[in-house]
């Protein structure tokens, strides 16, 4: 998954594997928190972006900057 969180800026990329447990090598963009929510990719066909997690994550991850987690927190694939 590509996030560029403003225009301009370089895009990161991130695992939006739904079942992947880390074993990709890419960081998990995470919204921290109980529940922890991670970003999930179209894969999800429809859906929440930030949704929690299904499975035990033992790679890297990443938190998405305070400034724009109600922003991931409303964005829906469909």
């Amino acid at each position: 998954m590509l996030v560029q969180y403003d225009q301009g800026a370089e895009e990161q990329r991130f695992c939006g594997d739904t079942w992947c447990a880390g074993g990709c090598g890419l960081p998990a963009l995470v919204i921290p928190g109980e529940p922890e929510y991670k970003t999930h990719s179209a894969m999800v066909a429809f859906g929440p972006v930030m949704q929690p997690w299904r499975v035990n994550w033992i790679g890297e991850k990443v938190a998405v900057p305070e400034e724009h987690r109600a922003d991931f927190m409303k964005r829906y694939w469909i």
